[in-house]
């Protein structure tokens, strides 16, 4: 079991990584358009409500365990405006998440310089990464878990992961920000994925299959729309077997 103290002090409900990862994770890719797509988030009427500190629980522990810095309601199934941001327990180890509720979207610039990074994205397959120019400095109110409104000045790494989950409360993902070449990259990749998992599914060879398991936690949410029927087929397989997805990869 995990339990995290976040940055207001608010201790979040205890969570368990195992049984919390899968249950998440799903609820990722139900529906790439309506959740994703999504830029009409309802406000969070009571942040002090403790079933919605276990839902922000069981989405730091999604962030955690998938190894991001930053994760919005929409990519966990929820269409509500919050988000929740840690840049630095990759570096320390320890984790302190920012919870960012209601947050005011028409986030103010403090310098107009733009910093050009590489960015990932739990909701875009394969670990794809693209560059992405953002404001290197902004001033983002919102609302803590313990309801007090929050003035805070994000630079750098943290001004460039707010803004992109920002993005995904505004039906945003950061592969709009791309070049086109980048996007027709991944859409070749994407085309072979599907090739190869109608393939493996077709032999039914065991260590294969396996290996199918192990590739779906990367892409089967947003191979809802994309992979079709043999991504559908493969999700089912991890379904089956949980046990055997035991991968992480870095994303925001």
């Amino acid at each position: 079991m995990e339990q995290y103290t976040t940055k207001c002090g608010v201790e979040l409900p205890q969570v368990d990584p195992e049984k919390n990862y899968d249950i998440l994770v799903y609820k990722l890719g139900n529906d790439w358009e309506e959740f994703l797509r999504c830029d009409l988030m309802n406000k969070v009427a009571d942040p002090t409500d403790e079933d919605f500190r276990k839902k922000i629980a069981q989405a730091a522990c999604t962030m955690y365990t998938t190894g991001g810095i930053g994760i919005a309601a929409n990519q966990v199934g929820f269409k509500e405006h919050w988000c929740i941001v840690d840049t630095q327990w990759p570096q320390t180890g320890i984790k302190v998440p920012r919870v960012i509720i209601n947050p005011n979207t028409r986030d103010s610039v403090l310098v107009e310089t733009q910093k050009a990074s590489h960015e990932g994205c739990l909701s875009v397959p394969m670990g794809f990464k693209g560059t992405v120019a953002r404001h290197s400095a902004v001033d983002l109110i919102y609302t803590d878990l313990m309801g007090n409104e929050v003035e805070w000045q994000a630079f750098d790494l943290d001004a460039a992961c707010v803004l992109h989950e920002l993005d995904h409360l505004r039906g945003r993902l950061f592969i709009d920000n791309i070049s086109r070449l980048r996007l027709s990259f991944l859409e070749g990749k994407m085309r072979k994925v599907k090739q190869l998992v109608k393939h493996r599914i077709q032999t039914n060879n065991r260590n294969v299959i396996a290996q199918v398991k192990r590739m779906n936690i990367d892409y089967s949410w947003s191979a809802k729309k994309h992979l079709d029927l043999a991504a559908k087929e493969a999700e089912k397989l991890v379904v089956e077997q949980p046990e055997v997805v035991d991968e992480q990869v870095s994303y925001e």
